[in-house]
């Protein structure tokens, strides 16, 4: 490794891929691991039994005060710009209640169809879907307006709809069909018409479903004695070979990196892992009684576990698969969903030199989301590029012309320009502000 000079700072120069990894000290890089966002990731957790839902700070596992939202909530989902959540009230009537997340503070409730169980957002945060199981149907909510749009059928060929997941390019939702009906189906949604096409047939009740965030797979749960995960590709709607998991299985979630599934058993109050690439069941951890919901954190280290009979939270540590302490949450925990991780805004200002001297880069003014920046991506714009660990970069441009730069950062969680979801929640609510572009003019 050879010693560099960059503007001012003594920095070692690692070469990675076609890149050079530089880390850079000072002023700037301290300023934005410092500066965090004020609101910390929180898990929100549905209390069916007491009719709250408690918000629990993924960095001290300390939870907050239950927040009322009615009789017999059972599913969340939040908004990708984590402003609000949305939670099913199973009760009749049917409604949706709406959280203001900056407050905790519930809105009006949203009428939709009998005994909504599911609820899912769509990647860009306009439309909420919501499984109606007694009226065989999905209402769409338009969350500009927080009002009804559309009642969509299922059809009686498909089952009683129980859960729902939409793919991360928002095109497609798949429906679940549960039982008392013979009917075990998974229904594809088209969003754009608002029509489904023909279901595709699964061995017995499905009860959850993730999808991965490569929008290739869709993973169904299938409740019953000998538990199973039905793997769908999405590009064919045809169900693959079953991946045996534990008895009566309840809910599903996918890693952010498209790695591993967790999915809970009431039987064994426990979590089976899936090892997605080989879809082969790779470890079983154990966490209370009837584990209900599973929801991952937007860096993927931790995921959390509603266990419904112990009126307790389970965190899991992913790396090691070690269960920590639960954590007391209201009566009948189910639902569970995590606000996402914002992306950071890529800002730089350039220092121009001639050619054969260093101009220098400065993205000091650029702002972390939810996390802090600890990855800044530049391209010089004559074919060689640079990670940065700091905000501060130069480089030697060889010849006089018109060059553009680029600079993408990323932040500690990995939310950078790309939107990671998996089905209900948006994770990493990646986006273009995380980006930043100048022209600049070498003599």
């Amino acid at each position: 490794m050879s010693a560099k000079r960059v503007v001012g700072f003594s920095v070692l120069a690692l070469a990675v891929g076609s890149a050079t990894l530089i880390p850079v000290a000072g002023a700037g890089a301290q300023r934005s691991a410092a500066n965090r966002s004020s609101r910390p990731i929180t898990a929100y957790v549905v209390n069916t039994g007491d009719g709250t839902v408690t918000p629990i700070n993924t960095e001290t596992n300390i939870a907050g005060d239950p927040i009322s939202v009615g009789v017999a909530p059972v599913a969340i989902a939040i908004t990708p710009d984590g402003s609000r959540a949305y939670v099913t009230l199973s009760d009749s009537p049917g409604s949706v209640v709406p959280i203001d997340l900056s407050s905790n503070t519930p809105g009006s409730p949203i009428p939709v169809g009998r005994n909504p169980k599911g609820i899912a957002i769509t990647p860009d945060g306009t439309t909420a879907y919501v499984a109606n199981y007694f009226d065989r149907s999905v209402t769409a909510i338009d969350l500009a307006t927080n009002k009804p749009v559309a009642t969509i059928g299922v059809g009686f060929n498909a089952g009683y709809p129980e859960t729902i997941a939409i793919t991360p390019n928002g095109r497609t939702a798949y429906v679940t069909g549960g039982p008392p009906d013979s009917n075990f189906t998974v229904a594809p949604l088209d969003i754009a018409t608002n029509t489904f096409a023909a279901p595709i047939p699964v061995p017995f009740a499905p009860v959850a479903i993730a999808i991965t965030p490569d929008g290739a797979t869709a993973y169904v749960v299938i409740y019953n004695h000998d538990g199973r995960v039905i793997p769908i590709d999405i590009a064919t709607n045809t169900g693959g070979t079953p991946i045996h998991i534990g008895r009566y299985s309840w809910s599903i979630g996918i890693s952010p990196d498209g790695e591993h599934a967790y999915t809970t058993s009431w039987s064994l109050s426990a979590v089976n892992t899936i090892k997605i690439a080989t879809n082969t069941t790779v470890k079983r951890i154990p966490v209370g009684l009837w584990p209900s919901g599973v929801a991952f954190t937007p860096d993927g280290s931790a995921a959390y576990i509603t266990n419904q009979h112990s009126n307790s939270v389970t965190p899991i540590d992913v790396k090691t698969s070690t269960p920590g302490t639960p954590i007391d949450v209201g009566g009948g925990p189910q639902g569970i969903a995590i606000t996402p991780d914002q992306a950071p805004v890529a800002q730089f200002t350039e220092t121009v030199a001639p050619h054969g001297k260093p101009t220098g880069f400065d993205a000091s003014a650029s702002l972390p989301g939810s996390s802090p920046i600890v990855k800044y991506w530049w391209r010089f714009g004559d074919g060689k590029s640079a990670i940065t660990a700091g905000p501060v970069a130069s480089h030697v441009y060889s010849a006089a012309g018109a060059y553009t730069v680029v600079l993408k950062v990323r932040d500690a969680a990995g939310t950078g320009t790309e939107q990671v979801f998996t089905g209900q929640t948006v994770s990493r609510n990646g986006t273009t502000v995380a980006r930043a572009q100048h022209d600049i003019a070498i003599n």
